[in-house]
């Protein structure tokens, strides 16, 4: 069956995924690498955590929720493994120069954690189109709406 009935399925489904896993990200204060577009997090999942940086062009972790925290950190990820070396990663990102150093520096740790994260999640990735991302359309909109 198609149509109105189903079209929230996928984030049914990811709500159910999320709060089954324990998924939780925190926002880390630290003056070196909370910067705008950019911040160090904590990932829970389960029994599980980890640590890193995720860059967030569009400043979506501000006070969202888990459903849109975890396409932030699922972007994030997947772009970690889209680089085969942080100097390539940090001029792709568009960060800035101030903190090339401390994430040069965190490189090999938080890339093996984002191939981590992104293995558990993998029953919710690929929810939202690239495009719909980009533009802040279709599902990308619906999960901006939510807030914490």
């Amino acid at each position: 069956m198609t149509g109105a009935a189903n079209e929230h399925d996928w984030l049914d489904a990811r709500r159910a995924f999320l709060a089954a896993s324990g998924f939780c990200l925190k926002r880390i204060s630290d003056p070196q690498l909370t910067i705008r577009g950019g911040s160090l997090v904590s990932v829970a999942l389960g029994d599980e955590r980890w640590e890193l940086f995720v860059a967030d062009e569009f400043q979506d972790l501000e006070n969202c929720a888990p459903e849109l925290a975890c396409e932030v950190l699922i972007r994030a990820c997947e772009m970690y493994l889209d680089y085969h070396d942080s100097a390539d990663w940090v001029r792709g990102e568009a960060l800035p120069a101030r903190v090339h150093l401390p994430l040069r520096l965190r490189w090999a740790e938080d890339r093996n954690a984002a191939s981590e994260i992104l293995a558990r999640l993998e029953p919710i990735t690929d929810q939202v189109a690239d495009l719909e991302w980009e533009l802040n359309s279709g599902r990308a909109q619906l999960l901006r709406r939510f807030r914490a």
